[in-house]
């Protein structure tokens, strides 16, 4: 989606526009990745901010199980952990293979 899109090329003016004109912000693509996702993946804390102030859940996983807080624990994103912490995301969630993202 057009979301996705702005997400994950760190463009938090297109996501703002977007929210503004009530994109969904929980869609998933065929990954299983929402916005959100992809936001995170891109280290983009600002779109992360929007979309979370938009009502994104952070409970969501992708197909091989892993949470935002897996894909941000990767990245070595310590800002998107902390917002997303913040926000209630589970800390102590597995994925697939059993693996905690702390």
């Amino acid at each position: 989606t057009p979301l996705h899109a702005a997400a994950q090329s760190d463009n938090s003016d297109a996501v703002e526009l977007l929210l503004d004109n009530d994109a969904l912000v929980d869609i998933p693509d065929e990954l299983g990745h929402t916005p959100l996702y992809d936001a995170t993946f891109a280290k983009s804390i600002e779109s992360m901010k929007l979309l979370l102030n938009a009502g994104a859940r952070c409970d969501t996983v992708d197909s091989q199980g892993n949470s935002l807080l897996h894909i941000a624990v990767s990245q070595d994103f310590s800002d998107g952990i902390d917002l997303l912490v913040k926000h209630g995301c589970d800390v102590n969630i597995t994925n697939a293979s059993g693996i905690s993202p702390l």
